[in-house]
């Protein structure tokens, strides 16, 4: 591979990494619009597992914070059906959790931090 290669592979690579991931959102059962979870301080090599309804719709292993109090960012679709309106984080292995109620949106963002013990989940306008 040339550098213009490599250079496409990794930009392919970093893509395909933002692309949620979940087991209980059915493709063909999504509705419009969708989340934009923004990962936030506190995290150290976790794992986050995203829910709407109830249904698993993200998970992302690894979640560590960088230098600039960012540790990612995970779209998640929204699943027709939702049991609820509840959008909930979980930081699987310290048994953190939080929730918000959220109307299926055409678009929204929700930021989420650890600060010490605490869990907190902002929804941001």
């Amino acid at each position: 591979m040339d550098s213009n290669e490599l250079e496409q592979h990794a930009i392919d690579a970093t893509a395909r990494s933002e692309i949620p991931i979940g087991g209980g959102a059915d493709p063909g059962r999504l509705q419009p619009g969708r989340f934009r979870v923004v990962l936030g301080n506190g995290f150290a090599r976790d794992t986050v597992v995203v829910r709407y309804g109830g249904v698993e719709v993200a998970r992302r292993c690894g979640v560590t914070t960088r230098s600039d109090g960012t540790a990612g960012i995970v779209f998640t679709e929204v699943p027709v059906g939702a049991a609820d309106e509840h959008l909930g984080i979980e930081v699987v292995g310290r048994l953190l959790s939080g929730s918000v109620e959220l109307a299926p949106p055409s678009a929204g963002e929700v930021t989420v931090e650890v600060h010490l013990n605490q869990f907190d989940v902002q929804v941001l306008p």
